[in-house]
């Protein structure tokens, strides 16, 4: 006995309407999705600023307070309770003073290649401390050329690529090194991070931009993150390997004048 044939069965084609709604309502979410994330930069930011204003005001009344205390009690108490006590709101001061650094006073100031780099030193280096890694900087400190950029946003997207240096060092035991070279060539910010680690392979150069992307079991977000930075400033970021004796290069580039974000890079 014969098996019946399989009736055919004509390919169900989608309307071009129901196509166009799908695509209307997924473009609909990607720019809720970026007004989200807008939001949160945002209120980031805001909160940074006021984090800067308690630091400055406050702390910086604060200690000023506990420094004319102790001139009062000069000659009353042990030179050595006064020296300890000199000792700890030096260190305070310091600690104020670098986190004037990281953090600006307005979101809208504009700031000096040299302090953006400054953060970044103050940034990394306790991480790279604890992990035997020597961070290199190459800056002109004299440049004095005004940065119109969200200041932290670099900050974040540098640091970024700092730790993806620092995951590509963990699997060596000595001679660790992170290079971050800055300048500015014709109103056009270049910063080079550059470090001597396991390198990328050529099966993920391609990807490791994409969000989810990871081959140090993270979550993916970090270089994902720089690149949405870099366009947000209207920058440009890419990867290179194996130039001047350093296996991995990420070189961001953008305009110092963030108003001119479709400047050539």
């Amino acid at each position: 006995m014969c098996a019946k044939s399989k009736r055919y069965q004509p390919t169900r084609h989608i309307p071009l309407e129901t196509l166009k709604r799908k695509v209307e309502n997924l473009t609909r979410k990607v720019e809720l999705n970026k007004k989200a994330l807008d939001a949160v930069i945002a209120s980031n930011t805001k909160h940074m600023d006021y984090l800067a204003k308690f630091a400055r005001h406050d702390m910086g009344n604060a200690i000023q307070n506990i420094s004319a205390t102790i001139e009062t009690l000069e000659g009353d108490i042990d030179e050595g309770i006064i020296k300890t006590l000199r000792t700890s709101v030096h260190n305070l001061n310091d600690t104020l003073v670098n986190l004037g650094k990281l953090i600006l006073y307005s979101p809208s100031q504009t700031f000096l290649l040299s302090e953006l780099i400054t953060a970044v030193e103050i940034f990394v280096r306790e991480s790279s401390n604890a992990e035997n890694i020597t961070v290199k900087t190459s800056f002109d400190r004299d440049n004095k050329e005004k940065i119109t950029q969200p200041f932290q946003a670099l900050l974040q997207l540098i640091h970024n690529l700092v730790i993806n240096a620092q995951k590509a060092l963990r699997g060596k035991h000595s001679d660790k090194l992170i290079a971050i070279n800055a300048s500015i060539e014709n109103d056009i910010c270049v910063i080079d991070v550059k470090d001597n680690g396991c390198g990328i392979p050529d099966d993920n150069i391609e990807s490791i931009f994409e969000y989810g992307f990871t081959t140090t079991g993270g979550n993916g977000i970090g270089l994902f993150h720089a690149k949405y930075l870099c366009d947000e400033i209207g920058g440009d970021i890419s990867v290179s390997r194996n130039q001047d004796n350093y296996s991995t290069v990420f070189t961001l580039k953008f305009p110092k004048d963030g108003s001119k974000k479709d400047t050539d890079n």
